[in-house]
């Protein structure tokens, strides 16, 4: 079991912060947590006491790691170059849909580890012939292919989100799943939809361009 959860930005002054985490704490019925993110970047507080108070959380024992989420290219760099902690991931909006070709560059030049939410899109990776025709071949679901694609690049981790046992059970026969170098290709081409599905109102950064 590993236990991850993200602060929201308004409790991101360095008092709230830490009262957030101890509520946190206090529902997961658990002592540390083993990640702990910024869900997503500052607003009305500055990326500076955002990372501090994420440092001191980490600092006092109450988390193993600490990283960031929906952070672009600019604020994943303010954000290292702040901490006295390392960052270990990003947790971003990723499936073959979207291009998130810069971030995931520099999250590597920062040995960030980039960890994909919404994997599937919402399952609109079931809309794409070229995904159907891949999981086709392979006697998979669409959405295993788009795990597949995402085990395939080696430096991302993939988060599907579901309750139902069955569908998780799918979700883990992806890695089952081999794509050769024509298969990501064709996959990867997929990226110039650039279908952001996550983008809500005041949290939302300027996002990089494609």
């Amino acid at each position: 079991l590993f236990v991850t959860t993200k602060i929201w930005p308004d409790n991101y002054a360095s008092d709230d912060f830490a009262r957030a985490v101890d509520e946190r704490l206090a529902l997961l019925d658990c002592g540390m947590l083993d990640l702990l993110l910024l869900h997503w970047p500052p607003g009305a507080v500055s990326m500076a006491e955002a990372v501090a108070a994420l440092n001191k959380a980490k600092q006092a024992g109450l988390a193993r790691h600490i990283g960031i989420s929906n952070f672009t290219v600019a604020q994943v760099e303010e954000a290292v170059g702040l901490s006295v902690e390392p960052l270990v991931c990003n947790q971003i909006e990723y499936h073959p849909l979207i291009n998130q070709d810069k971030v995931r560059a520099a999250c590597a030049r920062h040995g960030l580890a980039v960890t994909a939410y919404c994997p599937i899109a919402r399952n609109k990776v079931a809309d794409e012939p070229v995904i159907r025709d891949i999981a086709q071949r392979h006697d998979a679901s669409p959405a295993q292919i788009a795990l597949a694609w995402l085990a395939g690049h080696g430096d991302v981790i993939s988060i599907p989100r579901s309750s139902r046992p069955e569908r998780l059970a799918d979700n883990l026969k992806a890695l089952e799943v081999s794509l050769n170098d024509d298969e990501m290709a064709k996959i990867s081409a997929l990226k110039a939809r650039n279908m952001r599905l996550v983008d809500p109102e005041g949290v939302r950064p300027e996002w990089d361009k494609a």
